[in-house]
């Protein structure tokens, strides 16, 4: 199995719609949920279990667009200079949404999982007022 890596913005609010944080932050989103959507949980790749959930809030995604095979860091990096012109629009949702940066990587059972942050890339999303969240899987050969 090959590496697999991407990078996300997630905005989710309970009184935003998807349109309303389109014309918030400036930018259209590359996903969006509503309220009562049925949604894949646990990702569409082939190596994780997925099961549908009801949502329970609006959710915006942006994606790094970079290919899978990028260096996390890298999808990162292309993730916050994709964001950068919208920062403080972002910033200011922060305070009425949750907002997130969603580190994804997909590696062989066994393989190590380093992960390098550069300063800069802390201070950029600390902000945008987004916490992180790192989602890690191991697959078997």
């Amino acid at each position: 199995m090959e590496d697999i890596n991407k990078a996300q913005l997630i905005i989710s609010s309970k009184t935003y719609s998807c349109e309303e944080i389109d014309q918030k932050v400036g930018l259209s989103c590359d996903e969006a949920w509503a309220v009562g959507d049925m949604r894949e949980i646990g990702g569409k790749d082939h190596r994780n279990k997925v099961r549908k959930g009801k949502m329970i809030d609006n959710g915006w995604i942006i994606n790094s667009n970079l290919s899978g095979k990028s260096p996390l860091e890298h999808h990162i990096e292309n993730l916050l200079i994709k964001l950068f012109p919208y920062l403080q629009n972002i910033k200011e949702l922060s305070n009425e949404c949750d907002v997130q940066v969603l580190c994804i990587s997909w590696r062989d059972m066994g393989a190590t999982m380093p992960i390098f942050l550069d300063k800069k890339f802390i201070k950029s999303i600390y902000d945008l007022g987004a916490r992180v969240d790192f989602d890690l899987f191991t697959a078997g050969n």
